[in-house]
């Protein structure tokens, strides 16, 4: 019997983190985990329930697309090792029902957390993504219909979920909003690195998906967004 979700992991040097998101996951029997492990010396493994491929990848997005590509479930998500499950059972009745080729819930975001960043990103799915990355890939489950075979694009290093939420976004994709927190996402996410490098991608990026004019008026925007966060930092 498939799987209801298919929950992909990037995974490198990040085994007992894997173990905390492994074990929230533990009564799910509705999931499966497969986990796309780039550790050297990592050996694949399969169990109910849980798939583990050790191979090279080009990254977290690549490592992601990898995963997408062995999912048997209807749903996709698409966590990271240290990411825990909070509820389960409604994120299981919202994915049975659910329509929409989305389905956005909120996260928690757990200690340490960096300065500026908020204890939790409710659901949302409107015009805010174009200004701020407000979705991040934790909060979604995408309908694997829904998705191409490798829907993340590798140029981004650190915002390539943010690039595809606007294309789909754009595009009119449709999206149910749920007022629960699915997931607790662990700390130090690559987007979470507020340096002058991660603004410059964003702007790079919003320039090829949303075009050269509306980036260059999000250019000052961008500025101010980094002056703000460093301003925070050594608060």
């Amino acid at each position: 019997m498939k799987p209801l979700l298919s929950v992909v992991i990037p995974s490198l040097n990040a085994e007992a983190a894997l173990e905390r998101t492994r074990a929230s996951w533990h009564e799910a029997d509705w999931a499966e985990l497969i986990v796309q492990d780039a550790t050297p010396g990592a050996v694949s493994h399969q169990a109910p329930g849980f798939r583990r491929f050790a191979e090279g990848d080009a990254g977290i997005y690549d490592a992601m697309n990898r995963g997408l590509q062995r999912a048997e479930g209807r749903w996709v998500l698409f966590a990271g090792a240290g990411d825990v499950l909070l509820d389960g059972e409604a994120l299981r009745r919202a994915l049975e029902h659910g329509e929409a080729p989305l389905q956005v819930f909120g996260t928690l975001l757990a200690p340490p957390r960096e300065p500026g960043v908020p204890e939790a990103y409710a659901a949302r799915w409107d015009a805010g993504l174009r200004w701020r990355n407000v979705v991040h890939h934790q909060g979604v489950c995408y309908r694997v219909d829904a998705l191409s075979s490798a829907p993340f694009d590798v140029r981004w290093k650190v915002l390539a979920d943010y690039a595809l939420h606007l294309k789909m976004w754009g595009a009119g994709t449709e999206a149910q909003c749920h007022g629960f927190n699915a997931l607790e996402v662990a700390s130090g996410g690559v987007s979470r690195r507020f340096d002058a490098a991660l603004y410059l991608e964003e702007w790079r990026m919003k320039r090829a998906v949303l075009g050269r004019w509306e980036a260059a008026i999000q250019g000052p925007w961008l500025v101010a967004k980094w002056a703000y966060k460093r301003a925070v930092r050594w608060r």
